[in-house]
């Protein structure tokens, strides 16, 4: 099976209170595409992501931020939006700490907490489309 991803994220930060308090908001933008050659005569099987994101974060220490966001996710058939097939609310903790002045680390988890899919309206959760739970996890170091 192939497949081929891309993830594009446009980023906007704010200061609330200097030094204390800061926002964050994302726009996502995700192609996908999926072939399986075993499958004789079959095409690539295309789907898109779009979603936004907001997020809050207070400085708890000098190197160390706590903080909450929540995303809302689309899924649809086609690279384009083309035809929507379900939707997903996730909220979670967030964490960064700066290790060093060119090292930190950044974690969050969200869990989903509402979905809905087209073929099963009725369903709380969007399980067919999206996971239950993401995580993330980055160390960055610059030299």
């Amino acid at each position: 099976m192939n497949n081929v991803e891309l993830e594009l994220k446009l980023n906007a930060d704010l200061e609330l209170v200097p030094q204390r308090l800061y926002a964050g908001f994302n726009l996502l933008y995700e192609p996908e595409g999926t072939h399986d050659p075993d499958h004789v005569g079959a095409g690539w099987e295309k789907e898109s992501k779009g979603g936004v994101s907001a997020a809050l974060a207070y400085r708890i220490t000098s190197s160390v931020l706590i903080g909450a966001e929540a995303w809302y996710l689309r899924h649809y058939d086609g690279m384009w939006f083309n035809s929507f097939t379900g939707d997903a609310v996730y909220v979670g903790p967030t964490l960064f700490v700066q290790i060093a002045p060119k090292m930190f680390i950044a974690a969050a988890w969200n869990v989903q907490v509402h979905g809905s899919e087209v073929d099963d309206p009725g369903a709380h959760l969007n399980l067919a489309e999206f996971s239950r739970h993401r995580a993330k996890l980055k160390v960055a170091v610059e030299f």
